[in-house]
């Protein structure tokens, strides 16, 4: 099956899946320069003192959104096409070296100064708002040096356009645009950018597997977009966001209504995370649902196995080295997993219960 180009109709793709971000981007630079010019603007009972910051951080986050719009879209034209397939072009040298990650180092450690700020009014917010700021300055910064980014290769882009191909055939589905990383972080995903899938691949675990298993892989995770599981992932972010924002006004209360923003970005940032922890775990039947679907697909539950097993142990291998002394500790609140996926004996038990039993190919 022939994909369309995903830079097709490219002023539709860009309302659609750019815009929104875009006019949040143009609307926090004209709030943080308003904020500047009279600090009365939005906050009147708030002191400058915190108000300038807040209006220093909106300006930031503006134009982030906008050089973050402007680049999806770029990267979106710019994207190649092998055997029918479309891949991702590589991103800038500075972007895979940490450029980003270094920025948001700078951003959550001005905002842990910040809720120093607040200890003398509100001890206990502003603590554990420092506590949250300092373990995201650290992770970013530690991550700078270890993530990658997306990378060309001719050689694994052909391989796997030959082989997801015929698979999404299969599966009556348009292959989506596929994203090869260098690093380890995300060896096999499917994500949603506004209308367009990517299926994001690291070329580590891919130059470990044989055709076999990459092709277990590729099914598994087409089978995530047969079944349209990422709306269900969507569905879990905007609960998240919506319980964040409710925690952000119980952080309102508890100040007696005083705009404290570290408070409300820590609070936001707990609550999300406490909530997608506690809903994570409603996709592991998704999972095996897919796992089993994947594996009735290629006929073979054991060259999945194999993969998953692979793939594991490569992930494993990744974080005794992320982790490793001191970061172990320093990094214990971001050090630890979404429990959205079983256990890998549970999916090896459910594949093996498989044996050659086989499922339709459309539910």
């Amino acid at each position: 099956m022939q994909p369309p180009p995903p830079h097709a109709d490219p002023i539709r793709s860009l309302l659609r899946t750019l815009l929104p971000s875009a006019i949040l981007g143009l609307l926090f630079i004209v709030f943080g320069i308003l904020d500047l010019l009279d600090t009365a603007v939005l906050f009147p009972g708030t002191p400058r003192s915190q108000q300038i910051p807040f209006a220093v951080l909106l300006l930031l986050l503006g134009v982030s959104l906008l050089i973050r719009s402007v680049n999806v879209y770029r990267r979106r034209m710019r994207a190649r096409q092998v055997d029918g397939v479309y891949f991702e072009p590589a991103q800038s040298r500075v972007v895979r070296k940490g450029a980003l990650r270094y920025g948001a180092f700078v951003l959550w450690s001005i905002l842990g100064a910040w809720s120093l700020t607040g200890i003398g009014a509100f001890p206990v917010i502003a603590v554990l708002s420092l506590i949250v700021f300092i373990e995201l300055a650290l992770t970013a910064f530690h991550f700078a040096a270890t993530f990658g980014g997306v990378v060309t290769d001719e050689a694994v882009s052909r391989r796997t356009a030959d082989l997801i191909a015929p698979l999404a055939s299969q599966m009556d589905l348009v292959p989506p645009v596929l994203a090869l990383r260098d690093d380890l972080f995300r060896p096999a995903a499917v994500v949603q950018n506004g209308k367009i899938t990517t299926l994001v691949l690291s070329v580590a675990l891919i130059d470990e597997l044989d055709d076999e298993e990459l092709t277990a892989i590729l099914a598994h995770e087409l089978a995530h977009i047969h079944f349209n599981d990422l709306r269900a992932a969507v569905l879990r972010g905007r609960i998240a966001s919506v319980v964040g924002v409710l925690g952000e006004f119980a952080i309102l209360v508890a100040m007696h209504g005083v705009f404290f923003f570290p408070a409300l970005v820590s609070a936001f940032y707990i609550v999300t995370l406490s909530v997608n922890a506690a809903v994570s775990a409603q996709n592991r039947w998704r999972e095996l649902r897919a796992d089993a679907y994947a594996a009735s697909v290629i006929g073979s539950e054991t060259a999945l196995a194999r993969c998953l097993t692979k793939s594991e142990r490569a992930i494993q291998d990744l974080k005794k080295e992320v982790y490793r002394k001191p970061w172990n500790t320093l990094l214990l609140l971001t050090s630890w997993s979404m429990p959205t996926h079983p256990p890998l004996h549970v999916r090896l038990e459910k594949l093996k219960s498989l044996g050659q039993s086989t499922l339709p190919l459309r539910s």
